[in-house]
Order: structure tokens, then sequence, then C-alpha cells
């Protein structure tokens, strides 16, 4: 099972000797520290989590589609015509 936002916050806290945070919400019991930290997890999380998402082809970040299948007659005209029709997917 995956890290909660939260969890992965706090190891990224933990690396750099901030206080780590219970929550992504600010409580007004929490001490200024910890309320700095959960602020700071609340902006940039969402822009980390974009950034290390486009580095590289993660699998478990892929959306996945099932294509449908091409027609016999389908096929057929693309070959007669030598012409694509506009509403098929090119594989190159």
């Amino acid at each position: 099972m995956g890290l909660s936002k939260v969890e992965i916050c706090n190891h990224a806290l933990l690396k750099i000797g901030a206080d780590t945070i219970a929550s992504l919400d600010i409580n007004q019991t929490d001490s200024e520290a910890v309320v700095q930290s959960a602020k700071l997890c609340g902006i940039l999380f969402d822009q980390a989590l974009e950034e290390t998402l486009r580095t590289y082809k993660w699998n478990s970040a892929l959306k996945r589609s099932q294509l449908s299948r091409l027609t016999d007659i389908c096929m057929s005209v693309v070959f007669k015509t030598g012409e694509t029709p506009k509403n098929v997917l090119k594989y190159s």
C-alpha cells in the first residue's frame, strides 16, 4: 500500500530536520514550526509530485485505455485507397 501525502511530507521534513506534521490542515494548537511545515507541504506537494511523475514513465502513473479493434472493412478501405480515415489512430 502506498504512502499518504502526510507520510511523504513527514519523510521529507525529517530529511531536512524540520518538525513533522499530523495533518496538512492547520490547527491553532500546533506550534509555529508545525504550522509552517504544514503550510509548505500543502503548497509544494502537488507541484513536486507532478515534477517527479514527469521525469520518468512510471507504470503506476500511466493511464491505460482499451482500443477498439479495427474491422476488416475499415482495414480494406485503408489499403485500397491508401488514405487513413480521420478517426483512426496512427501507429508509428
